[in-house]
C-alpha cells in the first residue's frame, strides 16, 4: 500500500481519529474493525509496560496504572517490534503525569524498576578474572583500566526507597512505609544470571562513576573524595571483583 495510507494508518492508531483513513474506511464495518484492532494495540502496550514496571502498577493499582500507560503510549508509541524493552522515559513521563503528583517519589520507582529491567535482559559480558588481578603487583593496581559490567545501573534517589521498592516488586505492602528524606545510591546489575541489587554509599557511588569515564582505578579512587582511605579502595575493588562489576579495559587482558 501507499505511503500515504501507512502515515495515515499511523495518525489514526495513534490518535483514536479515523479522518484521515475515510478513502480507505468505505467498507462496511470498517471503522469498527479498525477501532478493535486499535483497542488490541493498546491493550498490549498497556501491559507491556505493567509487566516492566511491576513496582509502579502495584503502588497505584491496575485503575490507576491503565489510563497513565495509555496516556505514555500516546505520547511515546513503540518503535520496536519487541516490547520487552518498550518504555524508556516513562519515569520523565510520569513526573508530567498531573494525577500522579500525589506520589512524587514514583519517576524514581519507575526508575528503580526500568534499571531492574535493563540488567535482566542486558547483553552477557565476562567480568574481571580476580585470580589475574591477584598475580599483579601492587604497584600496578593503580594504573588497572576497568570498565563497568554493561547491566550495571545506578539510581540515585531522593527519599529511602530501597525496602519500599523491593516489598513493592514483590506485591508486598510493607508494614510500615516510611520514606524518610535522605538520598540512596542503589546499584542494579545481573551476576552469575541473577539480578542483584545493593545500596552503596555517595563515595562509593562517585568511584564507580569515575570508573566508567573511564579513569585508572587511583584516579577513580582519588575521585571519591578525601574522606577515603586504603580500607575504603579495598572495600569497593574487593567488592567490584566479587560481584562482578568490572570488566578489563586493559591491554594486558585480565578476563
Amino acid at each position: 500500500m501507499s505511503e500515504t495510507f501507512h502515515n495515515a494508518f499511523a495518525e489514526a492508531l495513534q490518535s483514536g481519529t479515523t479522518d484521515g483513513l475515510n478513502a480507505w474506511l468505505d467498507m462496511p464495518g470498517a471503522a469498527e474493525r479498525f477501532a478493535v484492532y486499535r483497542n488490541n494495540v493498546v491493550r498490549s502496550a498497556i501491559e507491556a509496560l505493567r509487566a516492566a514496571y511491576p513496582s509502579v502498577n502495584h503502588i497505584v493499582g491496575e485503575n490507576f496504572f491503565s489510563p497513565l500507560a495509555k496516556a505514555f503510549w500516546e505520547a511515546s508509541p513503540p518503535v520496536d517490534q519487541t516490547m520487552t524493552l518498550y518504555g524508556d522515559g516513562f519515569d520523565s513521563f510520569i513526573s508530567t503525569y498531573a494525577p500522579a503528583s500525589r506520589l512524587p517519589y514514583l519517576p524514581d520507582i519507575a526508575r528503580l524498576d526500568r534499571a531492574w529491567l535493563e540488567a535482566h535482559h542486558g547483553a552477557d559480558c565476562e567480568p574481571l578474572n580476580a585470580a589475574r588481578v591477584a598475580e599483579l603487583a601492587p604497584s600496578d593496581l593503580p594504573a588497572l583500566l576497568l570498565g563497568l559490567h554493561p547491566t550495571l545501573r545506578r539510581v540515585e534517589c531522593e527519599l529511602s526507597l530501597f525496602d519500599f521498592w523491593l516489598a513493592s516488586r514483590a506485591r508486598r505492602v510493607p508494614e510500615e512505609t516510611r520514606l524518610v528524606p535522605g538520598r540512596q545510591n542503589i546499584l542494579i546489575w545481573r551476576h552469575r544470571g541473577q539480578v542483584c541489587h545493593e545500596i552503596v554509599t555517595a563515595e562509593h557511588a562517585v568511584f564507580l562513576d569515575a570508573l566508567a569515564t573511564p579513569q585508572p582505578l587511583g584516579q577513580a579512587l582519588d575521585r571519591a573524595g578525601p574522606d577515603t582511605d586504603e580500607r575504603f579502595a579495598g572495600r569497593v575493588f574487593g567488592h567490584g571483583l566479587s560481584n562482578g562489576l568490572f570488566v578489563s579495559l586493559d591491554p594486558k587482558d585480565l578476563l
